[in-house]
């Protein structure tokens, strides 16, 4: 059974993998993170972060859906073809016998 500790760094893989997508994307559509933010309706502060995979209050992103849906709406990212977005993680290790 995954620790906290396998949590909390998967949380921060997919953190990271989502941050390096918003990034591309935005680039790809030549728009700046005020543009991206305002038309999402999202504070820039609040988008750096994310593109930072950072959370607006430290440690690691953790958007809500609404705010998930609207970015990648901006920027032209199907929510429903997330695993084509999102790399899939590798499983965690386990340790000792199943």
């Amino acid at each position: 059974m995954p620790t906290e500790a396998d949590h909390q760094r998967r949380k921060g893989d997919v953190a990271r993998r989502v941050a390096e997508v918003l990034r591309q994307a935005r680039m790809a559509r030549g728009m700046s993170q005020e543009e991206v933010a305002n038309a999402a309706r999202i504070s820039v502060f609040a988008y750096g972060c994310l593109e930072r995979g950072r959370g607006t209050a430290g440690g690691d992103a953790n958007p809500t859906l609404d705010t998930v849906v609207r970015v990648f709406a901006v920027l032209g990212i199907d929510v429903y073809e997330w695993n084509a977005v999102v790399p899939p993680l590798e499983p965690p290790a386990h340790g000792g016998s199943n």
